[in-house]
């Protein structure tokens, strides 16, 4: 077992024994993805997930990041008068997610759009009107170095009491400590997105109408509910904020 450096190998392997997918869809999924090491839903995150769900009673989900498709269908399965839209960058995956997604019988209500998330959530914010029905459930869980860029675009869209879910955001522990670091190639690269996520943590704990709880569960979960999306400042505005309070401090 991987140590994620959030949890101890023995609790993660614990935790995640306990879990146990009932729907023989999915679990053969699951099944599949882990032996072709597919990324996809840790198994102590996706109960919480549910959980978060299963609460909110969502009717418009958006995931970023769909690799074979097992979230979407995950929440398709969760939330069965939802209407869920999902985004995926590798042709490839889309490909495998769209047959997946037709075979599970979720067709009609999942839509996969390829493409850059960025400028997919950019082509979507640029047809939202006023009767357009906002999500009020996301899930984030494609490239973390971009996170912050994700929510921004997100914000338009957002319902209040949305519920934002970030995936990942502990990153092997590396975003807690530099203690975490491994030598290596990637360290530079594995620096900038540290940076950013941390940025990414430090706006959504401390914004006004933003509830946001970061819990060491898989590899870091940041669960969110937007109170009001019209309170709520954009990166440059809390920043710029921060900067003339602690001139004046």
């Amino acid at each position: 077992m991987e140590t994620r450096n959030i949890t101890v190998p023995e609790t993660a392997e614990y935790i995640q024994n306990l879990y146990d997918q009932p729907d023989p869809f999915l679990r053969a999924l699951r099944e599949r993805s882990q032996e072709a090491m597919v990324p996809i839903l840790l198994g102590e995150t996706e109960p919480l997930l549910q959980q978060l769900v299963l609460l909110r009673k969502p009717q418009n989900i958006l995931e970023i990041g769909t690799a074979v498709g097992y979230g979407a269908i995950c929440f398709g399965t969760w939330a069965p008068e939802a209407r869920v839209t999902t985004i995926e960058s590798a042709a490839d995956m889309v490909e495998r997610a769209r047959s997946n997604i037709a075979d599970a019988g979720l067709s009609q209500r999942v839509t996969v759009l390829e493409g850059d998330a960025r400028d997919v959530l950019v082509g979507l914010s640029s047809q939202w009107t006023k009767e357009s029905q906002p999500y009020d459930f996301i899930f984030i869980d494609a490239g973390k170095g971009h996170y912050l860029e994700f929510w921004e675009l997100c914000l338009p869209m957002m319902a209040r009491d949305c519920i934002v879910a970030s995936d990942n955001v502990l990153f092997k522990g590396l975003t807690a400590s530099d203690v975490f670091e491994a030598p290596g190639k990637k360290k530079r690269k594995h620096r900038t997105i540290v940076r950013r996520l941390r940025r990414y943590l430090d706006y959504l704990t401390h914004q006004e109408g933003l509830l946001t709880a970061v819990l060491a569960v898989g590899d870091g979960l940041a669960i969110t509910t937007v109170q009001d999306p019209q309170l709520v400042r954009t990166q440059w505005e809390y920043e710029h904020t921060m900067e003339n309070e602690n001139e004046e401090n």
